[in-house]
């Protein structure tokens, strides 16, 4: 099979715990290049939803199938623009849903071959990708790795430095610190390690077995 991988960090494998190094190991890339699938990789570390489209648009050929890591849907967002004052809970929701719908469309209009979402720092859910031909592969790659684990609604770790808890109301605020909690509790799982920011080989095995067994299986 001729297979496409895209999205932020988390698509290029089990990190080092200095970053520097690079990757320990390939991840999905090496699990499937070891079945003999031809596999491109064009994941990137901080990549947002307008870098990753980006990367996708350089393809000027067709895949089998394409694999795309969703990252944080709020990635990209200018900090000055984050925090919007008197904006609730819902109204943050209804922004970070609104970014992974438009993400999903654009994937929609690449004409690179079947795509499939495999939820990182971003949960999929199916109206994500209503009237679209885009599929969900893995809808939270987290509760896959970590069973039992419960996946937090949005990140807001990235703008946490700009809030103003003045300026924000206060059931906002507790909201915030519910998903940090969470966030902070998936990361200290040993299948997060050796840099406790990405899953590691065993997780990108399971990752691997999963899209084995849907689509890749002889």
């Amino acid at each position: 099979m001729k297979i496409l991988i895209a999205g932020d960090s988390w698509g290029c494998g089990e990190w080092n715990i200095d970053p520097t190094k690079g990757c320990n190991h390939k991840g999905l890339e090496q699990y499937l290049k070891d079945d003999k699938h031809d596999v491109k990789n064009i994941s990137y570390g901080g990549l947002s939803f307008y870098g990753i489209l980006e990367e996708l648009n350089y393809e000027n050929e067709k895949y089998d199938y394409v694999f795309v890591f969703v990252t944080d849907a709020n990635r990209g967002i200018e900090p000055n623009k984050f925090w919007i004052k008197n904006y609730t809970y819902e109204d943050y929701q209804f922004r970070w849903d609104t970014n992974v719908k438009s993400f999903v469309e654009s994937l929609d209009i690449l004409d690179i071959g079947p795509v499939f979402l495999l939820g990182g720092l971003t949960k999929c859910y199916d109206r994500h990708v209503e009237n679209t031909k885009i599929k969900i592969a893995i809808p939270s790659i987290f509760e896959l790795i970590i069973p039992g684990s419960k996946h937090y609604d949005m990140c807001f770790q990235d703008y946490l430095f700009k809030l103003d808890e003045n300026n924000v109301p206060k059931e906002m605020v507790t909201n915030i610190w519910q998903q940090m909690k969470i966030f902070d509790e998936l990361f200290k799982n040993t299948i997060m390690y050796p840099d406790g920011n990405h899953p590691n080989r065993e997780g990108h095995y399971k990752i691997y077995q999963v899209l084995k067994d849907k689509y890749l299986h002889a």
